[in-house]
């Protein structure tokens, strides 16, 4: 009896490691895109992903004369619609996206954390900084 008692222990640590996939599935790569924003496509931003494997874990986003370096912010209130890369008090956040789908996820908005004087009161506010971006026809996939 004692092999099967063991077996069964074993069981779902073998389960676990089959479902943890191979070094294969999280293949580090980059992918950049340009985007226009606004109502009328006014302004313009390019964002490098970084990926591994379908897992998108950092931002570079460039925006008029400043380069962001944003990570993926896991406790924002993302879901499988959507994702967030925050850092120094910005924030992008976009359709949920891939290495496949890239260029095809808009709605990006850019955000900053900032401080405002409210009724005599100072609270934080949220600055948009560029909403509504699409894909631009630019787009440029790496690896």
């Amino acid at each position: 009896m004692k092999p099967l008692f063991t077996l069964a222990l074993l069981g779902p640590c073998l389960a676990l490691a089959a479902c943890a996939g191979s070094d294969e599935d999280r293949t580090p790569s980059r992918t950049a895109v340009q985007y226009s924003c606004g109502a009328r496509d006014e302004q313009d931003l390019t964002v490098l992903y970084s990926f591994e494997g379908e897992r998108p874990v950092a931002a570079n986003v460039a925006f008029e004369d400043r380069t962001l370096a944003l990570k993926r912010d896991d406790t924002a209130a993302d879901d499988l619609l959507s994702v967030s890369f925050s850092g120094d008090g910005y924030r992008w956040s976009i359709e949920a996206l891939s290495p496949q789908n890239v260029l095809n996820a808009n709605g990006g908005v850019l955000s900053r954390d900032d401080r405002a004087v409210i009724d005599g009161v100072e609270r934080p506010i949220t600055l948009i900084l560029a909403k509504h971006c699409a894909v631009h026809q630019m787009a440029v996939a790496t690896r």
